[in-house]
């Protein structure tokens, strides 16, 4: 298996043989405990599904670029729901809007993905408008649900969904991910695997919640930061950026996260109250937006997407910065 999931190596295996066998159902359901890993193995199975270079039937490589834009949600033919805030109903008009856009024709993957997260989070309406796409699904999409159970959703959702129900990982699974993968103290590890309850996701979020949230607002300041510099000033910062010992990776850390939140200033421009995926930045984002028209900020997204692209081609990597800092809006 060479899927980025810890655990669950026997939902692993299910949803690997439905792809080896080229029978992928047309909506799954993960089910399980906040934490558990749902979204993790969805949008696992979501670059299986359409890796553009899998060493194995129903493996993904993780390296492509189909691969790294579904990892972090930046993929066009990928569309992710959640609730707009934590707690919250999901809204039936964004679930319709979805829905709209996942019966047109790919445009790039063989899969058109729809992840509808914390399901049991939506309002009958909402539940409603998705139950008549699993009704008559397009032939080219395929829908992933998430929730804590599948005994919250309507009988009529589940009934036409592939349900995979996960487990809790064991304790000295979850301590030895967090010390070998993500090199959390011997100490803390500890303490946070019996904690959890099993849960990865959940000791995870503890993790960032110590060091990974002055990372983001770094990124976040750096990335508004560019649409109050003068020209001059872009260009001193795709020096920095492109100074880092390792600058390919991290230019394209810097690129993911970027792409993140412009894609989610141009949900805020179309809709003020589209969810975003960077809840924790979503007013910062929002205000935005009530100064950055679409036009530019799809602009910006394409600029910042040549430039992954070009990463791949080989190109020069400060050139090409250069060239998409300058189609960036101006404030």
């Amino acid at each position: 298996m060479t899927w980025n999931v810890v655990g669950h190596a026997w939902a692993i295996r299910a949803l690997q043989r439905d792809l080896a066998l080229g029978r992928p159902a047309h909506a799954y359901l993960f089910a399980g405990p906040a934490g558990i890993g749902k979204r993790t193995l969805a949008l696992a199975f979501a670059q299986a599904l359409n890796c553009a270079a899998p060493p194995a039937p129903g493996e993904a490589c993780g390296a492509c670029r189909p691969c790294r834009q579904i990892a972090a949600r930046t993929h066009p033919d990928l569309f992710v729901l959640l609730p707009q805030e934590p707690g919250k109903p999901i809204k039936v008009e964004a679930a319709r809007e979805m829905m709209h856009m996942l019966a047109l024709s790919p445009l790039e993957l063989q899969w058109r993905v729809g992840l509808l997260a914390n399901f049991d989070q939506a309002t009958s309406s909402t539940a409603n408008a998705l139950l008549k796409t699993l009704e008559e699904p397009p032939a080219s999409v395929i829908l992933l649900l998430t929730a804590e159970s599948a005994e919250t959703l309507l009988p009529t959702i589940v009934s036409r969904c592939r349900v995979i129900t996960l487990r809790t990982l064991p304790r000295p699974e979850v301590e030895a991910a967090l010390t070998d993968r993500w090199h959390v103290p011997p100490d803390r590890a500890k303490l946070l695997a019996h904690l959890s309850g099993g849960r990865l996701g959940w000791a995870l979020r503890e993790v960032e919640e110590q060091g990974a949230s002055q990372a983001r607002r770094d990124t976040l300041d750096a990335w508004r930061s560019v649409f109050t510099s003068s020209r001059a000033k872009r260009f001193e910062q795709v020096a920095r950026l492109t100074k880092e010992g390792d600058e390919e990776q991290a230019l394209r850390r810097t690129l993911e996260m970027w792409q993140s939140l412009t894609h989610d200033l141009l949900l805020a421009g179309i809709d003020s109250q589209a969810p975003l995926t960077n809840l924790d930045f979503a007013d910062e984002i929002r205000a935005l937006a009530a100064s950055i028209p679409a036009a530019p900020a799809r602009r910006w997204l394409a600029a910042l997407q040549r430039v992954e692209r070009g990463l791949e081609r080989n190109l020069n990597l400060r050139l090409a910065l250069e060239a998409a800092l300058l189609e960036a809006p101006s404030l």
